[in-house]
Formats: C-alpha cells, structure tokens, sequence
C-alpha cells in the first residue's frame, strides 16, 4: 500500500446531519469541560481566559457555524 492508496476523508463529520440534539449535545460537552477546568483550577481561568466570561461562552465559540445556527433558532 502506498501513501497514495490510502483514502483521507476529511469531509467525514461534515457529511453527517447536524441535528439539534446533536449540537446541543456538543455544547453540553464542552460547556463541562470548561467548567471543570474553571473549578479545578481557577487561577489558570484567570489567567488563561477572560474572567468575565462563562464556560458555556468559550463552548459556544468552538460548536461550527450549523450547530451555532441550530442552537441561537
């Protein structure tokens, strides 16, 4: 098998539907982790992100645009 053989779909989550489950899910997702990174080290939030904002903000900013659209209507 050569490099050329060798199939890169990159494309793949694009072509499954986003759905608003989905993009809910997303946002769940990572709203938790931000939260967690918030509680267990709040001095690294300080410094690394913008105080002033919530978790669900920054996980807000990582859905892509579909699940942003889904989310807002």
């Amino acid at each position: 098998m050569s490099y050329h053989d060798i199939d890169y779909d990159d494309d793949a989550e694009e072509k499954s539907e986003t759905t608003l489950q989905s993009a809910r899910e997303e946002l769940e997702y990572w709203t938790e982790l931000f939260q967690e990174q918030k509680n267990e080290k709040p001095e690294e939030w300080m410094f690394y992100r913008n105080p002033f904002l919530d978790p669900d903000v920054f996980a807000y900013w990582i859905l892509n645009d579909e699940e942003k659209k889904l989310i807002v209507h």
